[in-house]
């Protein structure tokens, strides 16, 4: 459970919109947003200083075990079991940064001056400098890297359009961060959605350590 502490009336259940049945493994703050990582249903974020929570995972998976936070004055960097993610837009979407890293099990987390240090296990501590980061990171809104679904709204099936890109990985997730579809990417394929429910949903395209995304719908 999560507990929060006020003058005057002291600690007061901070719990509203998370699961109960849930580990909540860490905390951080980021822009005034607050951040809870649970261990089985994810990442969730504050916008009300802690009065209710929503989820904020895109991008991320429960299983991938969050273990610290750091921030700078625009992201928030978590470690991982599955390496380094960024978000710079309050957790609409997590973008993983793992060029480099040799063993991206990683553990502690840490902003010294300008430069970002993780631990890993048995691989030591390695460092990268923040200027290496992108300045933005985009929302879950908007078209990245020239990845287009056909047609939007889609109904029964979808095809997809990336530019310069021969194969890949796909994940389909809900614009909460739940993900409700995975499937290699080969040019020209149409891939059934009939099990899609009405509403929106993010299609991240990822190959290696680049990655594409688009919004669409189904109707």
């Amino acid at each position: 459970e999560l507990v929060k502490y006020t003058p005057g009336p002291g600690w007061s259940l901070s719990n509203n919109g998370l699961s109960g049945n849930s580990y909540i493994q860490s905390l951080a703050s980021c822009e005034d947003v607050l951040f809870t990582y649970l261990s089985y249903d994810g990442m969730y974020a504050s916008f009300n200083n802690g009065d209710s929570w929503q989820p904020a995972g895109a991008g991320l998976e429960p299983g991938y075990g969050i273990r610290d936070f750091a921030s700078c004055p625009t992201k928030l960097f978590v470690s991982s079991s599955n390496g380094i993610f960024l978000t710079s837009n309050n957790g609409a979407l997590w973008v993983p940064h793992n060029v480099g890293l040799k063993n991206t099990n990683t553990t502690g987390l840490v902003i010294h001056n300008d430069t970002l240090y993780t631990a890993t296990f048995s691989n030591g501590v390695w460092k990268i400098a923040l200027d290496d980061f992108p300045s933005g990171v985009p929302s879950h809104t908007d078209n990245v890297g020239g990845l287009l679904v056909i047609p939007n709204p889609a109904t029964d099936r979808i095809a997809i359009a990336a530019e310069g890109i021969r194969a890949g990985s796909v994940k389909i997730c809900t614009v909460t961060g739940d993900v409700v579809m995975e499937f290699n990417y080969q040019p020209g394929t149409e891939y059934n959605t009939s099990a899609l429910a009405r509403g929106y949903y993010l299609l991240i395209l990822q190959t290696g350590e680049d990655y594409r995304v688009s919004k669409f719908m189904v109707w």
